[in-house]
């Protein structure tokens, strides 16, 4: 469809003025109004039945110029040389309309010459569906004759441009100034070079302006840049990623042949960032990035402008906030961009380490780098480097993370795309060295690295020890650090520099001390410091932070990985060692730990598989040094695991502290007290602990062990004025691995004010006759009951002391107490057998005891007692009622009862306690009898304590359980 849009008057008046302005035109037929205009043009054929005026316009058919996704340039150009002058400025016009085109002009042209052609080359774009001028003006620097070829691109590739209204004239121009115009911020490529193409124009006094026809009108030069060259040809610069940035260059141009105008200069300057106004100097930032908790500027006179953020959230790395710049970027596969900052906070901790803990990842079209454990409130410059797989456009992101809630302050962001360059040095040594048991020696390196860790080969740092007692020494050359069993435990700091650049340096400082594992915990490095992965398969290591502990965290995409420890541990042969750590898995994983020596062999140490406080013990098979290796093998691919805790160390299980604590006379009794310590099995129960007692005439005599071991000892009349001591072998109960023995300081055991000689006049069981024909009706417990004492809730001996007040056998001291853990007296004790077993006599003998006084209150229980058979006394003519009663003698006396009541004793007993041989000979059958029947128990350790007095509750958990065993005798 061909558009004809004009009104004749509306022409008339623009050809008017514009023949005014110009004068004629120095092209013939450009107005096509006449049949033979044709003659004058090429590419195209004159169109009667369209044009912009007239009669008639010009119509472009015949394409002769390059094709561009199915568009195409048209070529029109005039058969007559014209003549320009040098020195004068002309103006080439025309009308121009695209008939296919839907879109509105945005008309651009451009005369230009190739240097020595003879040619003026007009290229025209952006003609649209309407009727639209182009012009342009230029400078001609040599008077000649110049042929005319007008360039119209973009168009279709079957129907050409209609043209109209060509004219060319002379401009009244008086040429006043010069301008270059071109880029004045050039980004430093990563690879390769970038050109950039500059023009030159004029200007009259008036402020029009024409470009020059030809480079070869100016003398233009450009300042001397490391990185750049430029052509004054085609006037272009040529950046080269060796430039440096924050570089300028400086372009100067004068017209030549002419002192009509004065020289100018351009300046362009150079640099690898992709970020605006990194500095925050504009003020902008709120138009350039999006903080996720509000972005706040800040200034001081030293640092200038910055901005700040407050942490807003919780992820692996800590709290967290993060920033988003407002405008996404290019990025190139395989080029590495590298982030720069500044950061601070507001706190005070002391700020680790700035390279290997901060990375980088793609997600989703957004670059995210994480810079980590913002903690210092000074600054410091942080680094982190990504690589994309792809080209593509990527919004820029940037995580930043502390320990503590706090804000933190970020200036000076640059994303740079880089080439590997050092950028920074690292020491490798082990984090923690064990003092060995005998002169070892350790590796020291240091590596140059680039932007992203990756280690720069053949790049020398020297090293050196900087502290030094002369208990270690380094050999530089040999880069070994020897250790003596001597060295004096503590940190050690070494210094590595960088050969071609002293500013690339780091300090390290290890520890020697008895322990084995550097940061089992995970608390103080980074990733990749004292923990490295190793795996064929791929995989993430991160230390993680659970707001309370950090911890190792490993997704592996197959069924193993290694992780290793950097710290140098010395075993020694047949030693004992425990490992402990906190494993959790997302599936079934078996950890083998090995000890990796200097030679690259592995020594298996323990398995086990994967669950929290593991402790495994393990003995050296020979004296070594290594690090530690963690074999993890999963039953299922892409398990992830988390690691705490993990620690070697020596295995201890020891006693100290050893007394004696008792009653230390005859018919005393003491106790094994110590201090013990385990850290193979993570536990004080001392069951497992060996007691061996000792006894001698003399403190400073020849002693001998006593029979039997236990926790107590009971002092007998053999005992008198002898001396006791005991010994402890404290022993794990897990493993059964032993510590050293200690013994306790010998305790004199007294006489005490009693004379016990005489008891062993007391009755045995199988020698005694009863006088008459016993009677007895044992009472019926209860299972009822309630509380009518205020001491006793929850005490062991409350159900007992309760059934038996229940049946009113017991009574308190009146004061609503019962005060259960206080001895009981033998008269005490007759009455309460007496009450509950309802023992009863019509014979009893009045004179039998010489301390029984007549009237009282005890006096009818006790004869009842000894006309019965139960009781005989301590001796002949003494009872001794006010006696505490001891627990073999309770004992006896009431299996006497149980005799009597017609139950059989078994005589072949296999009950035994461990303190057998402080069970007196007459009491023997009657407490293996007891316990036997489960009327009485021992105590903790399977000991029985026979010459211990008796308390209340004591006594009253004997006679319940022999009223329930007799109950369930009779029912069966």
């Amino acid at each position: 469809m061909k558009k004809l849009i004009f009104m004749f008057s509306l022409f008339i008046l623009i050809f008017s003025a514009s023949a005014e302005a110009h004068g004629e035109t120095m092209l013939p037929g450009g107005s096509f109004e006449d049949s033979g205009d044709g003659i004058y043009w090429s590419g195209g054929a004159l169109d009667q039945s369209t044009s912009f005026s007239g009669n008639g316009g010009f119509y472009l058919c015949n394409p002769f110029g390059e094709e561009r996704n199915g568009l195409i340039t048209h070529v029109l150009e005039y058969s007559n040389p014209v003549y320009l002058e040098a020195g004068h400025v002309y103006t080439l016009c025309g009308y121009a309309f695209n008939p296919v085109s839907e879109s509105s002009s945005s008309v651009h042209a451009r005369a230009s010459e190739s240097e020595g052609t003879g040619i003026i080359v007009v290229n025209i774009s952006g003609i649209g569906g309407d009727w639209s001028e182009f012009s342009t003006s230029f400078y001609v620097s040599e008077s000649k004759e110049y042929n005319l070829s007008l360039y119209f691109g973009n168009g279709d590739l079957f129907m050409g441009f209609f043209v109209d209204e060509i004219k060319l004239y002379e401009e009244d121009f008086l040429l006043s100034s010069i301008e270059l115009r071109g880029q004045t911020e050039i980004l430093i490529p990563a690879f390769g070079t970038r050109k950039i193409r500059y023009s030159a124009f004029l200007y009259s006094s008036d402020g029009a302006s024409a470009s020059l026809l030809t480079s070869s009108a100016l003398y233009i030069s450009a300042s001397d840049c490391p990185g750049t060259t430029f052509s004054a040809s085609d006037m272009s610069l040529t950046v080269s990623s060796e430039a440096s940035n924050a570089t300028f260059v400086t372009l100067s141009c004068m017209l030549a042949n002419s002192t009509a105008v004065s020289p100018v200069s351009l300046t362009v300057s150079l640099s690898d960032n992709l970020i605006d106004d990194s500095s925050f100097d504009n003020n902008e930032y709120g138009n350039l990035w999006t903080g996720a908790s509000g972005i706040s500027l800040y200034h001081d006179d030293e640092h200038g402008n910055y901005i700040g953020l407050s942490t807003n959230g919780y992820n692996k790395y800590g709290f967290f906030t993060s920033i988003r710049y407002n405008e996404p970027q290019v990025l190139l596969e395989g080029t590495m961009y590298v982030l720069h900052a500044d950061i601070k906070s507001d706190l005070k901790a002391e700020s680790v380490s700035i390279f290997a803990t901060n990375t980088a990842e793609s997600s989703d079209g957004t670059l995210i780098y994480n810079i980590t454990d913002v903690s210092s409130d000074s600054w410091q410059s942080v680094t982190a480097a990504f690589v994309p797989l792809s080209s593509g456009v990527y919004n820029i992101e940037i995580n930043l993370s502390s320990p503590y809630d706090s804000t933190v302050f970020i200036d000076n962001i640059r994303l740079c795309a880089e080439s590997p360059a050092p950028t920074y040095v690292t020491l490798h040594a082990p984090g923690n060295i064990s003092l060995p048991g005998e002169i070892s020696a350790y590796p020291i390196n240091a590596y140059v690295r680039d932007q992203a860790g990756n280690i720069l080969e053949d790049l020398y740092c020297s090293i050196e020890l900087i502290s030094d007692n002369n208990t270690v020494s380094f050999d530089e050359s040999t880069r070994l650090f020897t250790v003596s069993p001597d060295s004096l435990e503590g940190e050690y700091t070494f210094r590595a520099v960088y050969s071609e650049d002293i500013t690339l340096s780091t300090v390290l400082t290890l520890n020697i001390s008895t322990n084995y594992i550097g940061d089992g915990g995970f608390e103080k490095k980074p990733v990749n410091e004292w923990w490295v992965v190793s795996s064929p398969f791929e995989y993430t290591f991160t230390i993680n932070n659970n707001g309370n502990t950090k911890y190792a965290h490993i997704e592996n995409d197959g069924e193993f990985f290694i992780l290793a420890n950097n710290s140098y541990m010395y075993l020694s042969a047949e030693k004992a060692y425990v490992f402990t750590a906190d494993v959790s898995a997302s599936s079934p994983v078996t950890v083998t730990a090995f000890l990796e020596d200097t030679y690259g062999s592995l020594t298996p140490l323990v398995q086990f598989e994967a669950k929290e406080n593991v402790t495994e013990l393990f003995l050296a098979e020979h004296s070594s040094v290594g690090r530690l290796l963690l074999y993890i093998q999963s039953s299922d691919a892409n398990a992830v695991v988390n690691l705490d805790n993990i620690s070697v160390k020596n295995a201890i299980v020891s006693a100290s502290g050893a007394v004696m604590n008792g009653e230390f006379e005859v018919n005393g009794a003491a106790k094994a007290v110590f201090s013990f310590y385990n850290n193979v099995a993570n536990s004080s129960d001392t069951s497992s602990c060996v007691i061996n007692w000792y006894i001698s005439d003399s403190a400073d005599g020849e002693y001998a062990q006593l029979p039997g071991s236990g926790m107590y000892i009971y002092f007998d009349t053999d005992f008198a004025d002898k001396y006791v001591y005991f010994e402890v072998t404290p022993v794990c109960p897990l493993t059964g691995f032993s510590g050293a023995t200690v013994r306790s300081s010998p305790v004199f055991i007294s006489a005490g004010s009693y004379d016990y000689s005489s008891q062993d006049n007391f009755p045995s069981q199988n020698n005694y006759d009863a006088k008459n024909t016993p009677s007895f009706s044992p009472i019926d417990l209860t299972d009822s009951y309630e509380t009518v004492f205020s001491d006793i809730c929850g005490h062991w001996g409350e159900r007992y002391i309760l059934s038996l007040a229940a049946a009113g056998v017991l009574s308190g001291r009146g004061d609503g107490n019962f005060d259960p853990d206080s001895f009981i007296t033998r008269a005490e004790f007759s009455k309460i057998l007496c009450l509950a077993f309802g023992v009863w006599t019509s014979e009893t003998n009045l004179n039998i005891f010489e301390d029984i006084e007549t009237g009282s209150w005890y006096m009818p229980y006790v004869l009842k007692l000894h006309a019965n058979g139960i009781i005989n006394g301590v001796s002949d003519k003494n009872f001794a009622p006010e006696k505490n009663i001891t627990r073999e003698e309770a004992t006896v006396m009431i299996m006497r009862i149980y005799e009597k009541l017609s139950f059989s004793f078994d005589e072949d007993v296999n009950f035994r306690y461990n303190d057998d041989s402080f069970i007196s000979s007459w009491a023997r059958a009657s407490v293996y009898k007891a316990g036997n029947a489960g009327i009485a128990q021992g105590m903790d350790g399977n000991i029985f304590m026979p010459l211990k007095t008796t308390s209340r509750a004591e006594a009253a958990a004997l006679v319940c359980r022999t009223l329930e065993v007799i109950r369930r005798e009779k029912q069966a």
